[in-house]
């Protein structure tokens, strides 16, 4: 069962803030990640239960929520999600509905409505827009299909400016300022929203009706920020059909490469490792395993990297008790691979996806077509 989910911010949004050492600037990402949607689902969810036990819930489960089977819970309107909360895969929710654009991707120069061209068609239009003829600039961000067109969408931000606050004596420090550079609040005319799914596994009904249409995302909201609309619907299942044995998969969202995979010299000397070459090695062994079968071959493929850290409060009693997690090296969505194989091994690779983490919208591949 999929269910897609459509946010509307009503107030600004911060998400996965990163304040840059020495500054005082945090800048929030440009969309959702399934593990933010998570946590706010799982706050609403644990809101709701009157048989909340908060330490049995933080130490015994893996995403906070758990399915208690008491008197209530079958008339209960978050059942559903409950009952599948740690085996529910949420995909990131990227402005407008968009999809990452291709890494290597051209647009043009002098309007962003033009069309985008994929990079394996840059020679056939000798470098130029086929809309207009004039030069091609790089692209990052987002793009939807509108009339045929592959036009870029993305992010509006803006900045907010904030009075410190002394962790010691709890009061506002005189002089002392910081800048939020966060997600700007829609007018409440869908110009600006997000897109995900939620893919939960099995068979079975749940009434949207009664889930509810407003929700806070993102951090701080204990200061007004991350309230938003939801609009939820059901979607029809649809299976992917691959007629031929070989595809061009784009990483739909980040994919983390397993660290027990690693040399452990890599993880210790992170900074200074060719990230690109260990990817590709690593690579291949990730889509064979996904796909089941060793007869599917990587044939070629772009890739963008880099290494992370995370923090996370997963078994945590509070934010003090979370831990960091890392260095993890991860391949950037946008990226694409080439791969030749069986249709059935291909389709069992796009349904398991690349990598650890996939619950938390992690590692999931989708066809690029031209």
């Amino acid at each position: 069962m999929k269910i897609k989910l459509v946010l509307e911010n009503l107030t600004p949004l911060l998400v996965g803030g990163k304040k840059p050492a020495n500054t005082n600037y945090i800048q929030s990402l440009d969309y959702i990640p399934g593990q933010v949607l998570r946590a706010a689902l799982a706050r609403e969810i644990t809101t709701d239960c009157p048989y909340r036990e908060w330490e049995d819930r933080l130490n015994d489960t893996p995403f906070w929520v758990s399915y208690l089977e008491r008197e209530n819970c079958t008339a209960c309107r978050w059942q559903v999600l409950c009952k599948n909360f740690d085996r529910m895969i949420i995909a990131p929710a990227y402005p407008g509905g968009g999809i990452p654009v291709t890494a290597g991707a051209r647009r043009c120069k002098y309007n962003r409505d033009h069309t985008l061209v994929e990079p394996w068609r840059i020679r056939e239009y000798n470098g130029n827009c086929p809309d207009c003829q004039q030069r091609l600039d790089s692209v990052g961000g987002y793009y939807v299909v509108k009339n045929g067109k592959k036009v870029s969408v993305g992010t509006a931000f803006r900045n907010l400016t904030r009075l410190a606050i002394s962790p010691k004596t709890l009061k506002a420090r005189d002089g002392h300022l910081y800048t939020l550079t966060v997600i700007q609040e829609s007018s409440g005319q869908g110009q600006q929203y997000f897109v995900t799914t939620l893919e939960i596994p099995g068979e079975g009904s749940i009434d949207l009706s009664l889930l509810p249409n407003k929700i806070w995302v993102g951090s701080q909201t204990g200061r007004g920020l991350g309230y938003c609309q939801l609009n939820w619907e059901l979607l029809p299942e649809k299976d992917t059909v691959l007629t031929d044995g070989k595809v061009r998969l784009l990483f739909y969202s980040d994919v983390k490469i397993p660290v027990e995979q690693l040399p452990a010299e890599k993880v210790i000397e992170a900074g200074e490792v060719d990230l690109y070459q260990l990817s590709r090695e690593i690579l291949q062994d990730l889509i064979q395993q996904a796909a089941g079968s060793d007869s599917i071959k990587l044939e070629s493929w772009s890739l963008q990297s880099e290494w992370r850290r995370s923090y996370t409060l997963v078994g945590a009693r509070d934010r003090k008790g979370g831990r960091w997690q890392g260095p993890f090296p991860v391949l950037l969505k946008g990226s694409y691979i080439e791969v030749i194989g069986e249709p059935s091994a291909l389709r069992q690779l796009l349904q398991h996806g690349l990598g650890p983490d996939r619950l938390n919208g992690y590692g999931l591949l989708k066809v690029l077509e031209d």
